[in-house]
């Protein structure tokens, strides 16, 4: 006799969108029973998440003259007139400087080759967290967002326990881009990498990874040892 395949429990849908410079995915998990009833819920707290990230490139990039920070460096804008996330990152940054003794800095040459205040070394956390705390308030949900190598895992209140919370995080292996050269198994956290795996020398002017851009992580597939999603390769949003 054959045996039958269970039932899934849950199922997820997978969401992609271009700011900052990068693509953006977003995975969120429902209970099986709940997705096609939720389908324009889950479409709206991604459309607000990706908001949060939508609103840090207009805050703090350093490739658009009409961000905030471009205004203020060109003496355009006050700072006190500035989004309150601005005023949000100065003071992460400037903790985060006195914390490392200097080794963080936000003097820095910008791609204009101006010498100014750039705390792009930080704002791409900040603004995953931001988009990250818009999800945490979705009922019922478990989450993982990655923004080109920095990810966090979460879950809304009353997510069931039937939604599988572990996240298998694939480190793309920078001598072949398709491969795995390790995976972490996340539930509820972040996780940041760096690296020049994905490294292209020519880059759009509006990209505002910069130097290293994409960083070459993704959900891995176990099964088959490979990363089943390569984010820079893809955009748009899709069923998962």
């Amino acid at each position: 006799m054959t045996p039958t395949t269970p039932e899934p429990t849950w199922r997820t849908r997978a969401f992609v969108e271009h700011t900052m410079g990068m693509a953006v995915s977003l995975h969120i998990r429902v209970a099986h029973d709940e997705f096609d009833s939720r389908t324009d819920e889950l479409a709206d707290a991604a459309h607000r998440a990706f908001a949060a990230l939508h609103r840090a490139d207009d805050v703090f990039s350093t490739y658009r003259a009409d961000s905030d920070l471009m205004r203020i460096r060109r003496g355009e804008l006050d700072e006190t007139e500035a989004d309150p996330w601005y005023a949000d990152v100065r003071a992460l940054c400037d903790e985060a400087a006195t914390v490392t003794n200097g080794l963080f800095t936000t003097d820095l040459v910008g791609p204009d080759g101006s010498r100014g205040y750039d705390p792009t070394g930080l704002v791409k956390g900040f603004a995953v967290e931001r988009a990250a705390d818009v999800l945490r308030a979705v009922p019922g949900i478990v989450f993982c967002l990655n923004a080109g190598g920095d990810l966090t895992c979460d879950a809304g209140p009353g997510a069931s326990a039937s939604i599988e919370r572990v996240w298998r995080v694939g480190i793309s292996d920078p001598r072949d881009a398709a491969g795995v050269v390790a995976t972490i198994e996340l539930t509820q956290g972040a996780l940041a990498t760096s690296g020049t795996a994905a490294w292209r020398p020519h880059r759009r002017p509006e990209d505002e990874c910069g130097r290293k851009s994409q960083k070459g992580t993704g959900i891995a597939d176990g099964a088959r040892g490979r990363v089943c999603e390569r984010h820079r390769r893809r955009a748009g949003s899709g069923l998962g």
